[in-house]
Formats: structure tokens, C-alpha cells, sequence
């Protein structure tokens, strides 16, 4: 399973990754982009846990500009 590739898919991706991860090379968006037509990716305040809880607004915000691109 760990050599698994999934097929490309013909879709647009958005990666929102909390600030904890975004500075490790394990989350990076790179290389979603030769699975995804479009993705586009953005950090968001807080943690694994906090980025959807104490900072909601901030999550809610980063999707709202991403999806009206």
C-alpha cells in the first residue's frame, strides 16, 4: 500500500495546512500537484486540533477566498 499512486484525477484541490505542519516538508502541497489539475494551498493559524476550533473564522475565511478563485 505504501507504493500506492493514485491516478490523476481531472479536479481542483485547495490544501490548507495549520500553522504546526506548514513548515514540514511531509505536509507540503508539491506533490498533490501531479495527482490534481489545480491546487492551490494556503496556511491557516493554530494547530492540528485549534485550527478548527479556536481559529474557525481563520479556516472558514482561507476557504472562502479559495473557493471564489
Amino acid at each position: 500500500m505504501s507504493r500506492y499512486v493514485p491516478p490523476r484525477i481531472r479536479a481542483e484541490m485547495i490544501c490548507l495546512l495549520c500553522e504546526e505542519f506548514s513548515a514540514k516538508k511531509a505536509y507540503d502541497a508539491t506533490p498533490w500537484k501531479k495527482l490534481a489539475v489545480n491546487v492551490r494551498s494556503e496556511t491557516i493559524p493554530g494547530q492540528h486540533n485549534t485550527c478548527i476550533s479556536r481559529h474557525v473564522g481563520e479556516l472558514a475565511a482561507s476557504l472562502n477566498r479559495l473557493m471564489s478563485v
